[in-house]
C-alpha cells in the first residue's frame, strides 16, 4: 500500500532524480527480493538507484535507523556516469 502511494506521487509530479531520508534498513541484510530495484523495477522505463545505510556499526538486525537512498529515474537514469 504505501508503495503504491509513493509511486503515485512520483509520477504524478514527473520527478527525473528524488531522495529518500531515514530508510531505516540495513540494506545488505535484506534478501534480494526485497531490495529497491527489484522491488522498483516495473515502476519505470529506467531507472539508477544508489542507497547506503551504517556501514560502521556491526548489523544486527534488518532494521536500522537512518539511512538514504537516490532515485534516478527513466532519462536522468541514462546519464548517471558514476556512484559513490
Amino acid at each position: 500500500m504505501k508503495e503504491d502511494i509513493r509511486k503515485i506521487g512520483l509520477n504524478k509530479w514527473e520527478f527525473d532524480i528524488f531522495g529518500f531520508v531515514e530508510t531505516n534498513l540495513d540494506w545488505h541484510l535484506l534478501k534480494e527480493e526485497d531490495k529497491l530495484p527489484l522491488r522498483t523495477q516495473e515502476w519505470w522505463e529506467a531507472q539508477h538507484i544508489s542507497w547506503t545505510n551504517n556501514r560502521t556499526s556491526t548489523p544486527r538486525t534488518v532494521k536500522q535507523f537512518g539511512g538514504t537512498a537516490l532515485f534516478s529515474i527513466n532519462q536522468a537514469a541514462h546519464h548517471v556516469i558514476d556512484k559513490g
